[in-house]
């Protein structure tokens, strides 16, 4: 197990942040849902924890934070950060993806912007979980993002907009051993 290191990027993001990636459990392990709400648990202040974080049929809450949980075939993980900030994190395996399914939900100026297409899933994915919190956006076509700049060799900044407006917030997305990593902050 790992926790993601974000000091190549720290100087960019809230110090609230905080983000765990295992990839011993991926999504191909029959209990990695399980397993992933028992790391929340082990995560959280103790204050924060209860037993419903480990009900699979519910969206894990807290009252003190906003969680955000993904999983794909090479990692399972989640993000966390103290409300009223909402955060979405999503992983997705790099093998998986094709044009198709980014052409489906982007547009193509979107996609010839975006420095690596394939990671607009990713990017939109995780703009969607943290942007739902607050905002009706029925699907991710609604999002857009724009504004793409490399801050590090392996790490890019990008904003969103729904219906043409520029939200409050910052997404932040990098490839590595061939999975998308990518988390959005709301403020």
């Amino acid at each position: 197990m790992e926790s993601l290191s974000l000091k190549d990027i720290s100087h960019k993001i809230s110090e609230d942040i905080k983000v765990f990636i295992s990839r011993d459990v991926t999504s191909k392990d029959e209990n990695h849902r399980l397993f992933l709400r028992q790391q929340v648990l082990k995560h959280l202040p103790e204050s924060e924890q209860n037993d419903s974080i480990l009900n699979l049929e519910k969206r894990p809450e807290t009252q003190k934070y906003h969680l955000s949980l993904s999983h794909c075939p090479k990692a399972v993980g989640f993000a966390w950060i103290q409300k009223p900030m909402a955060i979405g994190f999503d992983l997705e395996s790099k093998e998986r993806l094709n044009i198709r399914v980014i052409e489906r939900i982007s547009e193509k100026s979107e996609i010839e912007k975006t420095p690596e297409p394939f990671s607009l899933l990713s990017a939109k994915e995780s703009a969607w979980k943290a942007i739902n919190s607050t905002i009706n956006v029925p699907t991710i076509s609604h999002i857009e993002t724009l504004q793409w700049s490399e801050i590090t060799p392996k790490w890019y900044q990008y904003k969103v907009s729904v219906n043409g407006q520029i939200l409050n917030g910052d997404g932040f997305l990098s490839e590595q051993s061939g999975t998308y990593i990518s988390f959005y902050s709301l403020t």
